[in-house]
């Protein structure tokens, strides 16, 4: 009787299935765990009768549990993608024509009930046996070999137990063999070389500028610090080489060559940053000078009975500062453009918003008397834009609709407000650097006006 038909036909019918002393019991016929069957795994290999027996007995047990039956049987574990397509058939679902292989040979002989020889065959066949334990032996060594070659990962069960043919072991060296071929020609899809490969761009300047801060050249040392002595960003030794490069090509030409100054030419003064005049928002200019310069979160509530118990009015504008790296910065917030002059609108860099339309009522940037105020979405295609809410409140519709940096600010957390600011700031820099580098000139000596 074939080994898998017996199975199945005992998972159908309900008969029940022993596992005795590395064999398994279907009715009065006995087969080893780790007889072959013609039911394909995944990778062209067969699993073995045990394998199907622990994938049926276990099906609705853990994973784990599972896997430690495949381990105690010694036999391989059916793959998660073989595991529906061979309880289907195993239950009388399918007929298998997706997993059984027709032209499979059985690598042992099927065991029939009562077939055990009798005494009068036994000389009769003793030479053939002893031939056939030689073949078998000779089977098995070349089968364990290869199957060491392909490694645990592959279900090549070759025999486990039972007896193996010529043709079924044959059949397993010619897979090892065809599955050593295709891992020796397998190219990795990225390795830590080719990922940092970009095509057409040449990074070597930029890691060797990277590596080569302790570098001891005086020469390469200057390239690197102001004339005051100051180390220069990243953005200024770009800027830097920018000009250099265009001074170079003015020379080659005999044209003027560009200065610093020309490149960099714009309006003087402080960096503005503009907060809504409401007291729905979450940033006003009560709280704007703790938050962008202390990095720290107070509700513009507790801001405003602080300055009213210190004897303060609310400010026009407040002034705060930051270390850059070409000295200290200052910035001057405001919520109110209406005494801004033609020229401090080239001098805004950042606008928070609280949502609403009407924020932007009378603003004018540029636009002449009989026109119409600038619309949200012109002001931040002009300058970022920065919407504060609690982190677990949702955005409005409208600021999503615009091109604004929502900003989460958690109400009992305060060690994440530096996080949040420093990402405010970098949002700024960059904008500076890229639209408005004449703001990055180094501020002058006197003190910063008081509000």
């Amino acid at each position: 009787m074939d080994a898998l038909n017996a199975l199945r036909e005992a998972t159908v019918s309900g008969v029940a299935v022993k596992e005795e002393g590395g064999d398994l019991v279907i009715g009065e016929a006995r087969f080893p765990v780790g007889l072959a069957t013609p039911v394909r795994a995944y990778d062209g290999s067969h699993y073995p009768l045990g394998s199907l027996f622990v994938t049926f007995k276990f099906a609705g047990e853990k994973n784990a549990t599972r896997l430690a039956e495949y381990r105690r049987l010694g036999v391989a574990r059916v793959h998660f993608s073989d595991n529906k397509k061979i309880l289907a058939y195993l239950r009388g679902q399918t007929t298998g024509e997706d997993i059984v292989d027709a032209a499979f040979v059985s690598s042992a002989p099927d065991t029939e009930p009562g077939a055990a020889p009798g005494a009068e065959g036994a000389s009769s066949s003793s030479s053939s046996s002893s031939s056939s334990a030689a073949a078998a032996a000779a089977s098995s060594s070349a089968t364990s070999a290869a199957h060491m070659k392909v490694g645990a990962g592959a279900h090549l069960v070759l025999g486990g137990g039972g007896v193996a043919g010529g043709r079924a072991g044959s059949r397993a060296a010619a897979q090892a063999a065809h599955l050593q071929t295709i891992l020796r020609l397998e190219i990795p899809i990225a390795t830590r070389n080719s990922i940092l490969s970009v095509p057409g761009a040449d990074l070597r300047t930029a890691v060797f500028d990277l590596f080569s801060s302790s570098s001891s050249s005086a020469e390469a040392a200057g390239a690197k610090r102001s004339r005051s002595g100051k180390r220069l960003s990243t953005r200024e030794r770009l800027a830097q080489a920018r000009l250099e490069k265009e001074q170079a090509a003015a020379a080659a030409v005999g044209r003027p060559m560009p200065s610093a100054s020309r490149v960099r030419a714009g309006p003087r003064g402080a960096a503005i940053i503009v907060v809504p005049n409401a007291s729905s928002s979450l940033v006003t200019i009560h709280n704007a000078p703790r938050l962008l310069q202390d990095m720290f979160f107070v509700t513009p509530g507790e801001a405003r009975s602080g300055m009213q118990a210190a004897g303060t009015s609310k400010p026009w504008k407040t002034t705060i500062q930051r270390q850059m790296a070409g000295g200290l910065q200052r910035f001057h917030v405001i919520d109110s453009v209406d005494r801004l002059q033609p020229g401090d609108w080239d001098k805004v860099v950042a606008i928070f918003t609280n949502g609403a339309d009407w924020q932007f009522k009378g603003w004018r940037w540029g636009r002449k008397e009989g026109r119409e105020d600038i619309t949200p979405v012109e002001v931040f295609d002009r300058v970022p834009g920065f919407y504060l809410h609690f982190e677990d409140e949702a955005v409005p519709r409208a600021v999503s609709r615009w091109k604004v940096v929502p900003l989460g600010v958690s109400k009992s957390q305060r060690h994440l407000d530096k996080g949040l600011v420093a990402r405010f700031w970098r949002q700024v820099d960059d904008f500076i650097s890229v639209r408005k580098p004449y703001l990055m000139r180094a501020p002058s000596a006197a003190p910063p006006t008081a509000p």
